[in-house]
């Protein structure tokens, strides 16, 4: 048995592997979980967006920090985590425009460009994008996309180098809290902790304690798929549909590179965790039909490639800070396929949290 760890994060994804990083630089005696190959990976198969813009105050929030740690920064680690800044718009119907004014003056008072589009504008500034059902759009000249396996590898290059270790026994099988630290069962052995992060994505309802639930409600499984298209030398950025709930961004360089990526919501809910790197022609007409609907040129443009992926929607939105019942147990979760881009901050609140229950102070930041 590994005892005498103030912290084991599971999950070396995005989040995880930045919480892992934060802790260790605070001096923490943390191990971390080695990705399982072939196993659960929301940060393998995200889509990369970048943006500070959300529909809810909660999420504007941890975007706006997020902002603040990295993306609107001109450092070092931005560009470790491939950061390429295309522009970005987030579609809006009717409905949208009050609160995209209320979250237009948060963002700008967070240090961050945005305006608001209206029709006429969208169309004159970002003519290959078909405006029907639409009432305006958040243009953020900042925003863009990066490589989050990127980002959590330099993360948890991070978290190793200021001391973190490699949890034995390969994959976490089991937690058991107690009152006072947090037994964690691997494949082929335990150890004992004072406080888990536990920040699995898609894996982490199998992980969670019998009998306790997060305060966020039901977490459920959803499928998430996109395509590569040719998008023949078209100069597009970074969009987010409110409307429809497409998504889409050009991809600049390496696979792909002069291609867009686009995904359409499907339906495919409560499936096991898993990812693929190859979409059927199927699932490849099924995007590119409710595509072309917002990017017209899509009809007839060369289908590249495509990706599916599995994420974590909880009822009332994400999981983030200590689990009802087990406070020794940290959840950060349930990011609906969109977490990436908050992942700075979340990692910050979580990481916070954990150093609240080892009684330790915080590394800083709301």
């Amino acid at each position: 048995m590994v005892r005498d760890l103030d912290a084991v994060v599971v999950g070396g994804g995005a989040v995880g592997s930045a919480v892992a990083a934060l802790l260790a630089t605070a001096g923490v005696r943390v191990a971390i979980t080695d990705p399982e190959v072939g196993g659960p990976s929301a940060t393998r198969y995200s889509g990369g967006l970048v943006r500070s813009y959300e529909p809810t105050s909660a999420a504007r929030v941890l975007g706006v920090r997020s902002h603040q740690l990295l993306w609107g920064t001109e450092s070092e680690e931005r560009r470790s985590a491939g950061f390429r800044r295309t522009g970005s718009l987030t579609l809006l119907g009717p409905d949208r425009l009050a609160e995209a004014a209320a979250g237009i003056a948060e963002l700008q008072s967070g240090g961050i460009a945005a305006r608001l589009l209206d029709v006429g504008q969208l169309r004159t500034e970002h003519p290959g994008i078909a405006t029907t059902g639409l009432a305006g759009a958040i243009w953020e000249p900042g925003g863009g996309y990066a490589d989050p396996g990127s980002f959590a590898a330099m993360k948890r290059r991070t978290a190793l180098e200021n001391g973190a270790v490699k949890l034995p026994g390969g994959a976490v099988r089991r937690l058991v809290p107690g009152p006072s630290d947090v037994v964690v069962h691997t494949s082929t052995a335990t150890a004992t902790s004072s406080v888990v992060v536990l920040a699995a994505g898609a894996g982490t309802p199998a992980l969670l304690p019998a009998a306790l639930s997060p305060s966020g409600g039901t977490l459920r499984t959803k499928a998430i798929r996109y395509a590569f298209f040719d998008r023949a030398g078209r100069c597009v950025p970074t969009v987010s549909d409110l409307v429809t709930g497409m998504w889409g961004r050009p991809q600049l360089d390496g696979v792909f590179e002069g291609g867009f990526l686009t995904g359409r919501p499907g339906r495919e809910w409560d499936v096991p965790p898993r990812g693929a790197d190859e979409l059927v022609e199927a699932h490849i007409t099924f995007i590119r039909e409710g595509a072309r609907e917002r990017w017209p040129w899509l009809e007839g443009a060369a289908a590249l490639g495509g990706r599916m992926g599995v994420d974590l929607y909880g009822a009332h939105g994400p999981i983030l800070g200590p689990l009802p019942g087990a406070p020794r147990v940290v959840v950060a979760a349930g990011w609906s396929g969109a977490g990436f881009k908050t992942a700075p901050a979340a990692a910050e609140r979580a990481a916070n949290a954990a150093l609240a229950a080892l009684g330790s102070s915080a590394p800083g930041g709301p």
